[in-house]
């Protein structure tokens, strides 16, 4: 903690105010200092002769403790920017009232000031560390003596720990988004000088950047590839010859950085965390010997962005897929036997289209006898990797998982929903007939442990077989049919039978071509629902080829239950139980409403019941104030402005629609809020209003709704992260049938080219509405939600 020195009682009161040698305004330098000086206690910091300073002020002998020089009186002049700690105590002491926020914040200053002032002498005063210097101390002052009390509202406590109070303040600056700053006008700029000087203080930079501590590594900057094509690139067709790769450059912070965010800890998807803007270029060098030049590679670069965002719309056939006479084709003459292809590759490509995996995937596949064979989930580390079960006619894959969430704990189980990771999907009669004779064959090798299936087979060698078979059956028909469209076409059949490219994706185990999607992290779904639409693709398959298609075999419910996914899904009763909870508090708490306090509780409940109806009916995000203002809300269409977040310092907002219930409980909590602020002006002057959404403090001054904020006051009645929200909303959503592409857009889930109210989207925003109204409403029945009145009715 920072201190000063042991000086003498001249030296101290110079210490303190840093004066012009005439002294001027002795007067108000005794009433200010009196004010300052006991403010060193609060802080712990010992301030030598402090009694005997105190004596001097009070009586007003300064003049006998100091040498006064009165021939360089010159007045006011000159005082505010030569001495500026100076003009400040003066300001301070002309005062009749200074709020004690601004007195114990002098004080910090001025020990600060003399403690920066003492480490500049042992290095002879560098020219240029004492303008930085002059400088800070000038502009700290400043501040002081302009900053109003809604400045001084956003101060965080004042403490005598420098690091401490100055990690609380630049906190609170990163809080304040750009329409709060905007409000607050110059306090803002006023708060941000202030946490300017603490900065140089404590070594920072010449620029506002906090100076780091002993340990901490910068945050590094990794180049990443950003797909150009809809689809991965594929060697075997000619559209991506000479196509010119990019590089997106990605602020990205270190994996153990992220998950000690809040963001992360709050069961939000890491994917969603960027610390600033993707800076994208061409891995191609210019050909400036055939006439390229920066101005034409910019139009090109434009050029490909505007095809991406085309592209990433995924309309249904597309180039990049194959089609059902292709697919037709392909099936047919995998099983013929009379068709020219070996027993070991013939199986190869029939499981790279039946499990929607590349070849080097398939070359990989394991052999068991039985489903207890099949290796634990937390011991299977390749998510392609494949397990067929011979007993049973099925494959076994482990569903795709983002590659970093939060972990499960123990604790929390008794409330979430039952997790499964593992996939059991059939093989149909028909397609068996093609794997029997190599399954039989390496049956016998099967003891304890799996083995694999094409552990004989040369990779090269069937590759080479494969690729002179999709030559013959393209040859005649002019087909598009390639390695990459077969493993891909799983995909596409499954997006077009559930609606849902995330849903594909658990089963085929490949993230969507436009890229990672934070959906995948939220996503959970039946296992019985993702068997029903693969059988649903294969039996239709069969039925192109075979007139009396085999019916598929059924796996045993017992083996299905559960969900794969994300597993941190709350189960649906507890959801209504908590919200239950809620009423009944907010009921409790309205019998104590006859004093203050007893409306501060009975408002924090009531906010506490409406916050929580946001979190499970909109989406919502655990970040500051999800409605800011009444215009963001329109009961009438029921349209919802709410708050999003999208990486660290900087977010949007998203248009979501608000079902019939919760509209209905903004509005009564909007008169709530109205008649509360109206009674409160009354007892408090010049009482700063905030958002739409608040809570009270002790003072009954308005709190802003952080995640800190919410947790506190919500910890007697839900202790889980803040954002399981949106892992049991997606999941729900989908039960009802919403589309996959609209419960990603009303969550938030999109990439470059996929805005939901983008230049290339097709969303009708009235089909859109009734769409998620419909099914809010009925989440909202599932789980008893009801509209609570406030005081205002």
């Amino acid at each position: 903690m920072t201190n000063f020195v042991e000086l003498t009682v001249e030296g101290q009161l110079k210490d303190l105010v840093r004066p012009r040698p005439d002294w001027f305004e002795m007067n108000a330098i005794e009433d200010g200092l009196a004010k300052i000086i006991p403010e060193f206690a609060t802080l712990g910091i010992d301030l030598p002769h402090k009694d005997s300073l105190l004596t001097i002020c009070a009586q007003g002998r300064i003049d006998k403790a100091v040498n006064v020089d009165k021939e360089a009186s010159q007045g006011v002049r000159g005082l505010k920017g030569l001495f500026p700690q100076h003009a400040a105590i003066i300001e301070l002491g002309r005062r009749d009232q200074v709020p004690e926020a601004l007195l114990r914040l002098s004080a910090l200053i001025i020990v600060c000031v003399s403690d920066w002032s003492r480490k500049l002498e042992p290095s002879a005063r560098d020219a240029q560390d004492v303008v930085i210097f002059d400088r800070r101390v000038e502009g700290v002052w400043r501040q002081i003596r302009l900053i109003s009390q809604p400045g001084l509202n956003r101060l965080p406590p004042v403490v005598g720990d420098v690091e401490e109070f100055y990690s609380r303040l630049e906190e609170t600056l990163e809080d304040i988004d750009p329409r709060e700053a905007e409000a607050l006008g110059q306090d803002y700029s006023y708060l941000t000088e202030i946490a300017r000087f603490f900065n140089f203080y404590l070594g920072g930079g010449r620029i506002y950047q906090r100076s780091r501590k002993h340990g901490d590594q910068p945050r590094k900057i990794r180049p990443v590839p950003l797909p150009q094509n809809v689809l991965d690139t594929d060697p075997d067709s000619d559209l991506d010859a000479g196509s010119s790769p990019e590089t997106a450059v990605i602020s990205r912070r270190r994996p153990e950085e992220v998950r000690a965010t809040e963001h992360y800890l709050a069961g939000n998807s890491p994917d969603e965390v960027e610390d600033g803007p993707r800076l994208i270029k061409s891995a191609r060098p210019l050909s400036t010997g055939l006439g390229g030049n920066p101005v034409q590679a910019a139009i090109r670069v434009a050029n490909r962005k505007i095809h991406q965002r085309r592209a990433a719309q995924l309309l249904p056939g597309r180039w990049q897929t194959l089609n059902e006479a292709e697919v037709r084709s392909l099936i047919s003459a995998i099983l013929n036997p009379e068709v020219t292809l070996g027993a070991s590759s013939r199986a190869i490509l029939l499981l790279s289209l039946l499990t929607g995996r590349d070849l080097d995937a398939v070359f990989e596949t394991s052999l068991v006898r039985d489903a207890s064979q099949v290796p634990k989930a937390n011991s299977i580390q390749d998510i392609t990797a494949i397990y067929v079960v011979a007993e049973s006619r099925e494959w076994v894959v482990k569903a795709l998982q983002p590659e970093s969430r939060r972990t499960r704990k123990k604790a929390w189980k008794s409330v979430l929903a039952d997790h499964e990771p593992l996939l059991y999907l059939p093989i149909p009669e028909s397609f068996w007939s093609v794997l029997e004779p190599l399954v039989a064959d390496r049956k016998r090798q099967v003891k304890k442990r799996s083995v694999k299936l094409f552990s004989n087979v040369s990779h090269e060698r069937a590759n080479a077989e494969i690729t002179a078979f999709l030559s013959s059956i393209n040859r005649g028909n002019r087909g598009r049919t390639t390695l990459a469209r077969i493993a891909y076409h799983l995909t596409e059949e499954l997006h077009a039978e559930s609606g849902d490219l995330i849903e594909a994706s658990l089963v085929t185990g490949r993230q969507p071509p436009y890229g990672a999607s934070a959906a995948i992290y939220y996503h959970h779904c039946d296992r019985q629902k993702l068997l029903d639409q693969y059988s649903s693709v294969t039996r239709r398959w069969q039925s192109w080829v075979l007139a009396d298609s085999a019916s598929a075999p059924e796996c045993q419910r017992a083996l299905l239950d559960g969900t794969v996914g994300s597993d941190l899904v709350i189960d649906t009763p507890v959801v209504a139980d908590l919200f239950k909870a809620l009423r009944e508090q907010v009921e409790y708490d309205r019998d104590l409403l006859g004093t203050l306090e007893g409306l501060r509780v009975f408002h924090n409940s009531l906010t506490n019941y409406v916050v929580l109806m946001l979190f499970w009916m909109s989406g919502y995000r655990a970040v500051q104030d999800p409605l800011s203002e009444q215009c963001e809300f329109n009961h009438r269409r029921r349209w919802l402005v709410i708050a999003d977040k999208t990486g660290d310092g900087y977010g949007h907002c998203r248009m979501v629609p608000a079902c019939q219930v919760l509209a209905d409980q903004l509005v009564a909590y909007h008169s709530h809020a109205e008649w509360l602020r109206n009674r409160l002006s009354l007892i408090i002057e010049n009482r700063q209003h905030g958002s739409f959404l608040f809570y009270l403090d002790t003072q009954l001054d308005e709190v802003q709704l952080r995640p800190a904020s919410m947790e506190t006051l919500l910890e007697w009645a839900y202790v889980l992260p803040l954002n399981l929200n949106r892992h049991w909303l997606r999941g729900e959503l989908r039960r009802l049938d919403v589309s996959g592409p609209y419960v990603d857009r009303f969550m938030g889930h999109w990439s470059m080219g996929q805005e939901p109210w983008g230049r290339f989207s097709a969303v009708d925003p009235v089909d859109f509405h009734g769409v998620l109204d419909s099914a809010l409403g009925q989440l909202a029945e599932k789980i008893g939600l009801q509209v609570v009145e406030g005081i205002a009715r």
